[in-house]
């Protein structure tokens, strides 16, 4: 664990997060160097366009304590689970967005200009790979995201009004991927260019 000797005001503040998704499976881009939105696209990701906060990462363990009759105190804290959740809201509304924050969608775009979003009982519930760069602390430097099977089982609105933005919440469920390392079959985050 690096320690950091001096306080560092650049290390407050975070640039915008872009967010990518793909289908559940597909390999992020490497991580030797920084991504540019290219090596994204190259590797199968979608930007999802602009969003309201960008995004929230959220890491709830679940936990019980280990008591004894003999100590008024807990002995010791097990773990018994593990919550990860990447909460978002689209501001771009399109069919693409809506099937990602619709549980039980499909979307169908024959290529004739018609596209349609199907929801019913017989859609199954997609998985998806979920990434997310922006700036971490440093302000120039990046943080990568990589969230290697989520999907979506939230409440979505789809809001179709004239006084507000179209906006979609969207709560990413991380979950474990058997295909990485249990040291990190959940997420990663990786910054590029780190300083103090």
């Amino acid at each position: 664990m690096g320690v950091q000797i001096e306080p560092n005001v650049s290390n407050v503040f975070a640039a915008p997060a872009l967010i990518y998704v793909a289908p559940y499976g597909t390999a992020f881009p490497a991580l030797t160097a920084k991504p540019a939105a290219s090596d994204w696209a190259t590797a199968g990701f979608r930007r999802i366009g602009y969003t309201e906060a960008g995004m929230d990462l959220t890491v709830t363990p679940e936990t019980y304590d280990v008591k004894a009759d003999e100590s008024i105190t807990a002995l010791d804290v097990k773990i018994k689970g593990l919550k990860v959740e990447a909460k978002t809201t689209l501001m771009e509304a399109n069919l693409e967005n809506l099937e990602i924050a619709v549980g039980m969608s499909k979307l169908t775009n024959p290529g004739t200009g018609i596209k349609t979003l199907k929801i019913g009982s017989a859609n199954v519930l997609q998985y998806f790979a979920l990434g997310m760069q922006g700036g971490g602390p440093g302000g120039a430097d990046a943080r990568v995201f990589q969230m290697f099977r989520t999907n979506v089982t939230s409440a979505a609105t789809i809001s179709q009004k004239r006084a507000d933005t179209s906006k979609v919440p969207c709560n990413f469920n991380c979950l474990a991927d058997s295909a990485q390392s249990t040291l990190a079959d959940v997420a990663v985050v990786t910054d590029f260019n780190a300083g103090s």
